[in-house]
């Protein structure tokens, strides 16, 4: 009769779990950048400074991942930013993501970026496999669980943002569930560490929740990242006629 119910219970827990969705927090952390030798010294510092300042914010900002294996949505909360702070919550969340947030949908094969509620509000429309994962044989623990190094390039430049490529992304098979803080979570196990030129995001805790992920709706206008690109270009060359004149 036990050799029946150790089974039973197995699959009765199995069954529970696949139910669920995993829900993850995670902590950001902004690097510095580069010195620019093609601008001036005092254009550097007040760069430099305006860096430090959101490396002193970001660490306020909640951010967030559900995904039930199939479907995920990355965001964040603001904070409460008090008048002692000169920049805003967008301009440090966009040198981490490149989007207000992120809703994928593997099994469709598409990913949608929230635009930004300042300047132009456009999502922007991804195939969330575009991206060529390296997986290596690199591990380390987070949150206890063994991650897996795998590094990110784009098939084409046009096809995301280039200037966020390489990624780094730090994936637990342990959890099965996919997804992670990017439009290209395809990876066989959840991602606990996510880094980008500009940026590291770090798991912090996660739990099983029964929470529904809803379907995506766009706010904004949609395009694909191309004619997003090609968008931007010509406001670009519009907008530097204007200033010219």
């Amino acid at each position: 009769m036990k050799q029946i119910l150790v089974p039973l219970v197995a699959i009765l827990l199995l069954s529970f779990t696949e139910k669920k969705t995993i829900e993850i927090e995670y902590s950001a952390e902004l690097k510095s950048r580069i010195y620019d030798n093609t601008i001036s010294e005092a254009a550097n510092d007040f760069l430099n400074d305006n860096l430090n300042e959101k490396k002193s914010l970001v660490k306020f900002i909640n951010f967030k991942l559900l995904s039930d294996g199939n479907k995920y949505f990355f965001s964040y909360k603001k904070p409460m930013v008090s008048d002692n702070y000169n920049v805003s919550v967008t301009s440090i969340v966009s040198r981490i993501l490149d989007g207000n947030d992120i809703y994928t949908d593997l099994n469709d094969s598409i990913s949608y970026l929230g635009g930004f509620d300042v300047w132009v509000n456009i999502d922007r429309k991804l195939n969330p496999y575009d991206v060529i994962w390296d997986i290596s044989k690199s591990k380390k623990e987070i949150l206890g669980l063994t991650c897996y190094k795998a590094t990110g390039t784009l098939k084409d430049i046009r096809f995301a943002n280039s200037k966020s490529f390489p990624i780094v992304a730090w994936f637990c098979p342990s959890l099965s569930f996919r997804g992670g803080p990017t439009p290209h979570g395809t990876l066989p196990g959840i991602i606990l560490e996510f880094e980008t030129p500009q940026a590291v995001l770090t798991a912090k805790s996660y739990k099983l929740v029964e929470k529904k992920i809803e379907e995506y709706k766009n706010k904004n206008r949609v395009m694909s990242y191309p004619e997003y690109l090609e968008f931007i270009d010509d406001w670009n060359k519009k907008n530097r006629k204007r200033n010219e004149n």
